[in-house]
């Protein structure tokens, strides 16, 4: 004969062992998911550093599909921003069969007239408007005498 007390038992420990199956499912999955996504994630990464994705070069040629130049880039060009993008050190080009200097960087000037320090680029100025920076051009040597047409101490009307 069945006893009503034995079924109970069977249904609470059929309750208790669905129970641990389920809390063990979900821990092996949940423990497995991780991995695997880890795995997959992993596969897709390459030895390609951060820099080396950066193309410090976007906007400073002229684009001749779109008849644009630097400026329509919003005046950018490959300075080191540091630290913290405050002074931005970048070379200041010129351009010597157009005489064109716009201002910053421009890819295909031939030559150097300096290193401005006095941007910030990514502006957004158009044409010239960022031209009028100071440029440092870095020079070894002794100065010599003569290179201002006379000495503003001795004669101040040839400044003017």
């Amino acid at each position: 004969m069945h006893r009503p007390d034995q079924h109970a038992g069977v249904v609470l420990g059929r309750w208790i062992a669905l129970g641990v199956v389920a809390v063990l499912g979900i821990a092996t999955s949940a423990a497995a998911g991780p991995a695997s996504s880890a795995e997959a994630a992993s596969s897709l990464v390459t030895d390609q550093q951060a820099y080396d994705a950066v193309n410090m070069w976007v906007g400073t040629k002229y684009d001749t599909s779109q008849n644009k130049g630097n400026s329509a880039y919003a005046n950018t060009w490959p300075g080191a921003g540091l630290p913290f993008g405050m002074t931005q050190f970048s070379p200041t080009t010129y351009t010597s069969s157009t005489g064109s200097a716009r201002g910053g960087y421009e890819y295909d000037s031939d030559q150097l007239r300096g290193f401005g320090m006095t941007r910030i680029s990514g502006t957004g100025c158009e044409n010239n408007n960022s031209e009028f920076d100071i440029p440092l051009l870095p020079y070894t040597g002794s100065l010599t005498s003569g290179a201002l047409p006379t000495s503003p101490g001795s004669n101040i009307k040839k400044y003017y």
